[in-house]
């Protein structure tokens, strides 16, 4: 018999990528996020998603020096805070110390996004405005269905993911979408309509 094979080494990854600060997540994913591009997390309800999204802000902070801002859609605040209460974080001083920003984003009524036009020009200027006083380097948005099912066409839909993922990975910012992946319906899937450019950094 021939000589056994030796342990098969993983391929070594071309994406520059930065810590989180999450102790175990940053040494099983080989290095933490990729720099500069747009991370989609999926799971379903109840799977941890907005803990996660949470963590990775707060550690951003605490063990990166990195500020952030959470947009949020579906959470009420002190929820966020509870469960955030629930690691040991405290979102209210990281916001007082301009360390945080924390944007509830409200659809029906909204002055930034109304459900008869799906524009995020208008977000994004509202975004910029928030994220300014911090200087964000991370951002987390929750859920990502929320902003994007509010148009039901599924092309624009795909349009629009693809230039939310531009307009943040031209400023440098890491950014976490959360999604629940039970939800097909509601989930978008930006391969299926992508436009004829391909994004500096496309969702992962």
């Amino acid at each position: 018999m021939g000589e056994s094979a030796g342990p098969i080494e993983p391929p070594t990854s071309q994406l520059e990528k930065g810590p989180t600060g999450i102790t175990g997540f940053d040494e099983v994913s080989g290095g933490g996020l990729p720099l500069g591009r747009s991370t989609l997390v999926n799971g379903t309800a109840g799977s941890g998603k907005t803990i996660f999204g949470l963590e990775f802000l707060v550690k951003g902070v605490l063990n990166c020096g990195e500020t952030g801002m959470l947009i949020y859609f579906e959470e009420s605040s002190p929820n966020l805070r509870q469960e955030a209460s629930s690691l040991g974080f405290n979102l209210e001083e990281l916001v007082n110390k301009k360390q945080l920003t924390m944007e509830s984003c409200r659809i029906n009524g909204s002055k930034i996004v109304t459900i008869d036009c799906f524009d995020l020009e208008r977000l994004f200027v509202h975004l910029q405005h928030a994220s300014n006083p911090v200087g964000a380097q991370r951002v987390v948005i929750d859920p990502i269905e929320t902003l994007l099912s509010i148009d039901r066409d599924r092309a624009n839909v795909g349009v629009e993911l693809l230039h939310l993922c531009d307009w943040l990975n031209e400023r440098g910012l890491v950014s976490m979408k959360l999604s629940d992946g039970a939800d097909s319906e509601r989930t978008p899937d930006p391969g299926r309509h992508r436009p004829d450019r391909t994004p500096r950094g496309g969702a992962h």
